[in-house]
């Protein structure tokens, strides 16, 4: 295969947009998606489509059929989400929609409206998605593959006049990306108005609600459409709030990926790493499992074990408390909720739902067998998701808990000090209030106080710290006139009672400090997790440059500063549909009792087609020796690639003993 000669316009178009050859190249009336074969945009293939038939009623009947089957059949392509866009396809969909259009044409069925907006041919497609499918097709248009795709289709249009299907193609493109974000916006109002309703679920079809409150207007009753419209009702589908988060981290996140491409690749540049581009990075974490660790007990025993409920979501934290069960104390929930209002705000105007909180994974860059977690009190056992399931997730640096950004602002700490006093946000006083010690609020409410005096001048150091987060408000970090009322008597019980007491007033400090606008400028979706490594230093984008060279297929990568990748995925997590791999660590289980665990396994597997993979010994000395291995060869990677202008920048002699352990970080 001939390789194609790249449209330079173009080429230097989307290379400042981070899309290289690694993404694809667009060039001879041709585009090529990655390592797909090249595709010609001024004679796109159509898909096939039935015969029509002799008679005019059969002709049109089966015409206004094929429209809707040829529309779903676009979105089916999109929301596939197993791999890079498949373009060939895409394209041969829409032309086959443009031929069934075409005879709808002929046979006098079009109004002059449907001719000059071709919106009418997607709106019942759209509309019958479920939020999961959505938020899929939604996100697809948010990756460079597509962006590559619709440049291509809009340069080929204008430079060639033959090219009638490209411009046919860009056309639909953007028209249904309108009509995609034009639904998420309905849906999310929808929701909204039935909750005021008093009605958390929303199942595709609106409550009545008071009078005078108006739901929008549907695509089809504002564009048009052939043919009714089907609930798009999902049995544990994601809620509107969820599909608003993933749709605005996706949105944002690829505009940081876009508008930093230039500049990280100059770092990696200067790094002496001109063969490595940001994509590759890119993909280099796509290609990493995403990975929750858990309990061994939590997979095969108890009334919420995986194993004996495969058809039914996971249980969180908010389903525990629902049953009545705080295992980390009562405090933990309002940490958890205040931090996800931040990540979320879509989420924080109602009820709390745990259906629609997240479950959190690790993005396994290491690619641990054990997972990431083992060691941290989650469990030995593993759980692996699957691709789908994966790009249903937003992520973050570090954990959660501890990433989101503060301000501390003179207008915030104000309104923190009103809050104590309940004045203007009873909500939050209600949530709060009891559970804080009331000689805290007693002594932050007196300006005289040595708490106030010592919490004003923390917060001045805060607010010298580049990009301050909520790490800052941990236990131990406040000043010790703060701590002092948070006493535990030293026993186990005491201990925990104490942390839970400062959990709720560290959700409280979320709440007042904590910067929803820019917490989510440093999240990302699978799609755009390129935008990460502007967070990244040196050290850990040579080790996933290195990763990027050197494994190609499973990559390996150790991260210091970053530590690890965390993953919140949206909505319930169903075991059968959305969980590809279970590792279970017999090491946690009785002797006597591991035959009856094989067995339930091997049935488990049998009825879910999920592998099931079980260690005779602990994964942690094989993790450990690969993770050495993974950290000496990084080590000596990192020695080749250094930046010498910001060495000599810091230290004019850079004496060699003290190099490797300034490039470690």
């Amino acid at each position: 295969m001939s390789k194609i000669q790249a449209d330079q316009v173009v080429r230097q178009e989307l290379s400042d947009r981070g899309i290289t050859e690694s993404t694809g190249v667009f060039g001879e009336h041709k585009v090529q998606i990655g390592k797909n074969s090249p595709i010609r945009l001024d004679k796109i293939k159509s898909a096939s489509i039935p015969f029509a038939g002799f008679r005019t009623a059969t002709k049109i009947a089966r015409g206004k059929e094929g429209v809707q089957t040829s529309a779903d059949n676009v979105l089916k392509s999109l929301a596939s989400r197993s791999g890079t866009l498949d373009a060939a396809k895409l394209l041969g969909e829409l032309k086959g929609l443009d031929r069934q259009v075409a005879r709808l044409d002929k046979l006098g069925q079009l109004k002059d409206a449907q001719k000059e907006d071709g919106s009418w041919m997607f709106t019942a497609a759209v509309q019958k998605l479920s939020n999961r499918e959505l938020s899929a097709v939604y996100q697809s248009f948010t990756t460079a593959e597509m962006d590559l795709l619709k440049t291509a289709l809009m340069r080929e249009g204008q430079i060639n006049p033959e090219a009638q299907d490209a411009r046919k193609a860009a056309v639909k493109l953007f028209d249904l990306e309108a009509l995609v974000l034009k639904e998420i916006s309905n849906r999310f109002a929808n929701e909204q108005i039935t909750q005021k309703a008093g009605d958390l679920q929303f199942d595709g079809v609106p409550n009545p609600v008071e009078e005078g409150v108006a739901r929008p207007a549907t695509l089809t009753q504002q564009f048009g459409s052939i043919g009714s419209v089907s609930s798009h009702h999902e049995a544990h589908d994601i809620t509107a709030a969820n599909l608003v988060s993933l749709t605005e981290v996706g949105a944002r996140s690829a505009t940081i990926r876009e508008k930093s491409a230039t500049s990280e690749q100059a770092k990696l540049k200067a790094r002496g790493l001109d063969t490595v581009t940001v994509k590759e990075i890119g993909d280099t974490l796509r290609k990493a499992d995403v990975t929750i660790n858990i309990k061994t007990e939590y997979l095969i025993n108890g009334a919420n074990s995986i194993f004996a409920h495969k058809d039914d979501p996971m249980v969180n934290i908010y389903h525990l408390h629902d049953q009545g069960l705080d295992p980390k104390g009562p405090g933990y929930l309002d940490e958890r909720t205040s931090t996800e209002n931040v990540l979320f705000p879509e989420l924080k105007d109602h009820k709390v739902d745990a259906d629609e909180r997240p479950m959190y994974g690790s993005l396994n860059v290491r690619g641990r067998q054990g997972g990431l977690s083992s060691g941290n009190g989650y469990g030995s056992s593993v759980i692996v998701l699957k691709p789908e399931a994966a790009k249903r997730a937003t992520y973050i640096i570090n954990d959660t808990f501890y990433a989101p950004r503060i301000d501390v602002s003179k207008e915030r700490r104000q309104n923190f000090y009103n809050l104590l006093d309940g004045a203007n946000d009873t909500e939050a006083r209600q949530r709060f209030g009891e559970d804080i010690p009331q000689s805290l609020i007693t002594a932050l409410k007196d300006p005289n106080s040595a708490e106030r005096r010592d919490f004003e001048m923390f917060l001045d150091q805060v607010a010298e710290i580049p990009e301050p987060n909520t790490r800052n408000f941990m236990l131990g970090v406040l000043p010790k006139s703060i701590n002092a009322h948070f006493p535990s008597d030293g026993t186990k019980e005491g201990d925990a009672a104490m942390e839970s007491r400062y959990a709720t007033f560290k959700g409280f400090l979320t709440e007042c400090f904590a910067d929803p606008k820019a917490t989510r400028d440093i999240m990302a979706t699978h799609d755009n997790l390129e935008s990460l490594v502007t967070q990244m230093d040196s050290v850990d984008g040579n080790n996933l440059a290195h990763a990027a060279l050197e494994n190609q297929n499973q990559p390996k990568a150790v991260l210091y500063g970053a530590q690890y990748i965390e993953a919140q995925i949206q909505g319930p997590l169903v075991p059968s549909r959305d969980i590809a791999e279970i590792r279970i660590n017999l090491e946690d289980v009785p002797e006597d009792e591991q035959s009856a665990v094989r067995a339930q396994a091997l049935k488990f597997e049998k009825d879910t087609g999920i592998k099931i993979t079980i260690f005779e010994t602990s994964p942690e000395d094989i993790d450990d020796n690969e993770d050495t291995r993974t950290d000496r060869a990084q080590t000596d990677f990192n020695l080749q690639h250094h930046d010498l202008a910001l060495v000599a920048h810091h230290k004019e002699s850079f004496p060699e003993q003290c190099k490797k352990s300034y490039l470690k970080g």
